[in-house]
This record gives C-alpha cells, structure tokens and sequence, in this order.
C-alpha cells in the first residue's frame, strides 16, 4: 500500500511539473536579458553541500573554468563519518573530472575569500537552513576582514519567480542533458533525488527569458546584500520555510510562498 501510495504521489507531481511548465509564458527575447559576467573577475564559490554546485551552477562551472570553490562539508541531518566521506569523495571526483578548482573550508580558504572580487552562495530563500547559515558566516568574514565583494546567490530547489536583481546562465538542451547525467554518474549517494523538479525548475527559468533552460541568479552589490541580511535577520521566516518544505514538488506554491519573502527582504 506504501509504494502505491508512493507511485500515485510520483506520478501526481510530475504531471503537475509537466503542466506548469507548458502553461507558462514565455517571456520576451530581449536584449535588455542580463546574463550573470564572473569572466576575469577573481570569482569565488561557497558550497555548502556536496551537489550543491553542480546543481545550483553546472553550467555556469563548466563555461569558466576560474571559478574556484570552497566545499563547507555540511552534512544535513547525517553527521557521520561514512556519510562525510562519501560526499566529500563524491565532490572531489565532480571537479576533477570537471576540471574545477577547490579547496575544502578551513582557515587558508578565508585568503581565498578575502582576494575575492565575487562570491556566489546560496540564496537565503531556501528551506535548507544550513544554505541560509552560510550568508550569516559570510557576514560575519566580511565583517572581521573589511571585505565588500559582489554577491552573487544561486539557488538549489526552491522554485520562484522573482524578476529583482536577476541574472541568467542560459542553458542549450544538450548542455541541461549533460549536466543531470553527470550528476546521476558521480553522486551516486544522491539519486532518490528528484532530478525531474530539478530540470523543470530550469526550463521555467529559460521560459522567462525565451530561452530552453537557464541557471538564475541573483547579483548584489556589498551594500545591497548586506541590507537584505540585515532584513532577514529581523524577520521571522521559519513558518514560510516550512511551507516551503512541506510543498517542495509543488511549484506553484513554493512560487508563492518563495516571492513573498524575497519582496519582504528585497524591499
């Protein structure tokens, strides 16, 4: 009974992905589209997760090799050592078969990071609190070291529609094809993931700019992000989160709940 109740709730969310995405409009092939420039700009990239990178910048990673990433090992709910060991291994395989260089978070990454003239990490709009703690780190590193670098969020699985501050990767239908195959190859320990949501996520993102697929990001000056911490901190998001959480594979809503933070943030 469990795994036909499993099955129905599969089928029953893919339909809804499918459905979303053929039901949005495509948005206008502009050339006022902004797409994210980290070329020749000393760029550096905060990973919380193994995965995370791949998912929330495979493309972006695989057209600019400059990029270096810094790997924070957070393990979620599953802080063991076999667990570690396989997403470090699995993380470290990715970029070298990627050709990405990386370090793993310890006090010489804060050189990395100081030289940096942008920094991507996870968006603070995301159920995962461990993606939100690393703006907070951030913050913090900026704040000891004087620093005032650009930022740059990517997201991980929460869908929205905001249109502020937005940049774009696009994505060629070969290019999404060989970025999930990668994944399903190299993180193995991952692969209850919903891939699917993952793809639709970024064909919805592609929809808003007439491309096939797309990589969003959201691109701030110092100032600019260090005032939409501030307005984090003083909010109380959780409830939303866990809506979040709890609707994940539905996009619509997660769309909903997902823009009513970022406008209360974004101001």
């Amino acid at each position: 009974m469990r795994i036909v109740s499993k099955v129905f709730y599969y089928i029953r969310y893919r339909l809804g992905w499918f459905y979303t995405l053929q039901n949005f409009p495509k948005g206008e092939n502009k050339d006022s589209v902004l797409k994210l420039d980290v070329y020749s700009k000393k760029t550096v990239a905060l990973i919380p997760h193994a995965d995370d990178e791949i998912i929330g910048l495979g493309t972006l990673l695989s057209n600019d090799k400059s990029i270096e990433l810094v790997y924070f090992g957070y393990l979620g709910t599953n802080y063991t050592d076999e667990n570690y060991n396989i997403r470090i291994n699995e993380f470290k395989e990715y970029c070298s078969f990627s050709n990405i260089k990386y370090s793993i978070y310890d006090l010489n990454s804060i050189e990395k990071i100081k030289d940096a003239k942008i920094i991507l990490l996870p968006s603070l709009v995301d159920w995962h609190e461990e993606h939100r703690k690393l703006n907070f780190l951030l913050k913090d590193i900026c704040s000891a070291h004087g620093l005032h670098p650009q930022i740059v969020w990517y997201n991980i699985s929460v869908y929205c529609s905001v249109t502020n501050k937005v940049r774009y990767i696009f994505q060629e239908r070969k290019e999404q094809r060989k970025k999930y195959r990668d994944f399903k190859r190299i993180y193995v320990s991952q692969n209850s993931l919903p891939i699917l949501r993952f793809k639709i996520k970024e064909r919805l993102y592609g929809r808003e700019v007439n491309r096939y697929s797309a990589e969003k990001f959201l691109y701030f000056n110092f100032d600019e992000w260090l005032m939409v911490v501030d307005r984090f901190e003083k909010n109380n998001f959780e409830d939303g989160f866990t809506e979040i959480k709890k609707n994940l594979n539905d996009l619509q809503k997660v769309d909903k709940i997902s823009k009513r933070i970022y406008c209360s943030i974004l101001g």
